[in-house]
């Protein structure tokens, strides 16, 4: 079976928000420091599309979804939470970011942050590298607006390597490396709202990348369709 996105769009940083509340009370972590499979699948029921059932199956650990498991990085990496006695818990910073996104109705503290977290990303990439090309060109195929199938994506950023001298296999061989890059981007932006899947199916290539008009704006806001790598 394959999860469908809500009716209603999430708007960018409504998971961020989630998580932060979720950790404010702090949250066990498993034995290798990873999110509990409680919190996993809570997070699946916010966000179905990232995890696909066959039958009753249900997500075991954070690996299972990858976009929780990077949103885990993400709050570590920026000091948002802290591991203290087998839990995950808030920060002083990350406390402070939660109150200041929940007393934000307008949602613009949100966009903001998510329009600060993404731009630090990609400058923090090496100019020129495979991984800031395929990243850029996933964000400029979201900023204008498309609505591709993944394997249509893969060929576009794959032709974006190719186009700055990179070698990169034709065919399957330089699909599957551009798929390979293009997931940790795009799994960064399901993880902050400003994209999701249609559907969650590892195996198509037919599934569409959808970027809600609240999440192109994010990616405007951060300035990457101009970078210069790409124009």
């Amino acid at each position: 079976m394959i999860n469908q996105m809500p009716t209603q769009s999430p708007q960018p940083g409504d998971f961020l928000i989630w998580l932060l509340t979720r950790l404010s009370t702090g949250e066990k972590l498993t034995e290798a420091k990873a999110l509990n499979r409680a919190l996993v699948r809570a997070a699946v029921v916010e966000r179905p599309t990232w995890f696909e059932r066959l039958g009753s199956e249900e997500p075991n650990r954070e690996f299972d979804v990858p976009p929780v498991e990077v949103m885990h990085e993400v709050l570590l990496g920026y000091k948002l939470v802290r591991r203290y006695k087998g839990s995950l818990m808030l920060t002083g910073e990350g406390k402070k970011l939660l109150a200041e996104l929940l007393a934000d109705a307008s949602d613009q503290a949100a966009s903001a942050f998510c329009t600060n977290l993404l731009y630090t990303e990609l400058i923090a990439m090496e100019r020129g590298s495979v991984e800031e090309i395929v990243s850029v060109s996933v964000c400029k195929l979201g900023a204008s607006g498309n609505q591709l199938p993944f394997g249509e994506i893969c060929d576009i950023v794959a032709s974006e390597v190719r186009a700055f001298g990179i070698d990169l296999p034709v065919g399957w061989g330089g699909q599957r490396i551009a798929a390979d890059y293009a997931h940790q981007i795009i799994w960064l932006m399901e993880g902050l709202d400003i994209c999701q899947y249609e559907s969650r199916h590892d195996f198509s290539s037919d599934r569409r990348l959808i970027f809600s008009s609240g999440g192109r704006e994010v990616i405007r806001a951060a300035g990457i369709t101009g970078r210069a790598t790409i124009i």
